[in-house]
C-alpha cells in the first residue's frame, strides 16, 4: 500500500511539473488557464498518495508498539537494540524536518511528534530492531516503561544483559545514573554508544534549561560519583564508548539522516 501511495503522489508531481515548469519550456509559452487543470489534478493526487503513506505508517507504527510491548512483558531483547530513555521529561530534543524534501516525504512526515530517538530508530531497523524504555513523552513508538511497574529495575537490567545494542544519553538524572552503573556492573560498555545530541539545525531542545548547561554538570557528576570520563560538549553532537577503565574510548560524528547514522554505529561497534 506503501507503494501504491508514493506512485500516486509521483504522479501527482508529474502533473504539476505538466502545469507550471514544463510549459515555460513548451514553444508556446506558460498560459495561466491550461496549467490550473493539471495543478489541480496533481494536488488530488498528491493528496490521496499521502493519505495512503501515512495510513500504513500508523499501521506499522501500531504493529512496532505491540512488538515492542510483548518484548518487554515477556524480557525477550535478544537480537534487539536498546534505547535507554531518561525519566527526566522536562526537555526532549525535537527533530526539525523543515529539511525534508519532496522525494522523501516519507522518511519523517509520521503521525506525532519525532525526538531523536527516531533517527537511531530508522538507523538500526536493518539490523536490531530498537526497543525504548523509559519516560514516552511525545512520540508515536516505542514502549512506555515509565511506571508501568514496581519490577522496571528488573526489565532494563534483562534487556542491557540480553541485547545486542544499547544507547543512551548520559544526564545526571537518578534514572539514568543507575542505569549506567547497570551496564558498567553488567560489563555492557562494548555494546553502548553514548549520545551526545546536536542543537543545531537538525534538532532543538525543549526545556527549561539549556541542553549544554546539562552537559556541563553531567560531566562534572560523572566523573565525581562514577569515575566515567565524558567528553566536552559540541553543539553539533557525538557518538561516543566508554572503555573498561571508564575513559572515553572511540568517537564519531552525529549522522544527519538514518544511512550516514548506521554507518557511524557501525564505525563503534
Amino acid at each position: 500500500m506503501k507503494f501504491i501511495g508514493n506512485i500516486l503522489s509521483y504522479i501527482g508531481l508529474y502533473f504539476v511539473y505538466m502545469g507550471t515548469i514544463a510549459q515555460h519550456q513548451s514553444p508556446f509559452g506558460f498560459h495561466l488557464e491550461k496549467a490550473i487543470g493539471p495543478v489541480l489534478i496533481g494536488i488530488l493526487f498528491i493528496s490521496f498518495g499521502q493519505a495512503i503513506v501515512i495510513k500504513v505508517a500508523k499501521a506499522d507504527q501500531a504493529e512496532a508498539d505491540h512488538q515492542a510491548a510483548v518484548a518487554v512483558a515477556n524480557e525477550d531483547f535478544e537480537g534487539k537494540a536498546l534505547y535507554l530513555r531518561s525519566f527526566e521529561l522536562d526537555g526532549m530534543f525535537i527533530m526539525n524536518t523543515d529539511h525534508r524534501n519532496l522525494f522523501s516525504w516519507e522518511q519523517y512526515d509520521r503521525p506525532g511528534t519525532d525526538t531523536i530517538e527516531r533517527i537511531f530508530y530508522d538507523a538500526t531497523s536493518a539490523t536490531y530492531p530498537l526497543i525504548g524504555l523509559g519516560g514516552r513523552g511525545d512520540i508515536e513508538f516505542g514502549i512506555a516503561a515509565a511506571g508501568l511497574s514496581s519490577d522496571w529495575e528488573k526489565k532494563v537490567r534483562k534487556g542491557v544483559q540480553q541485547c545486542s545494542l544499547i544507547f543512551i544519553v548520559p544526564l545526571s538524572t537518578e534514572g539514568v545514573m543507575r542505569e549506567v552503573r547497570m551496564i558498567i556492573e553488567e560489563g555492557a560498555l562494548s555494546k553502548t554508544i553514548f549520545i551526545m545530541p546536536p542543537d543545531n539545525h537538525m534538532f532543538q531542545f525543549r526545556g527549561n534549561v539549556s541542553f549544554e548547561k546539562k552537559w556541563i554538570d553531567t560531566v562534572k557528576i560523572f566523573d565525581r560519583e562514577l569515575r566515567v570520563i565524558l567528553p566536552a560538549y559540541s553543539k553539533n553532537g557525538l557518538l561516543f564508548t566508554i572503555d573498561r577503565n571508564l575513559c572515553l574510548d572511540k568517537t564519531t560524528d552525529f549522522g544527519c539522516d538514518p544511512k550516514s547514522m548506521a554507518k557511524y554505529i557501525n564505525r563503534l561497534t
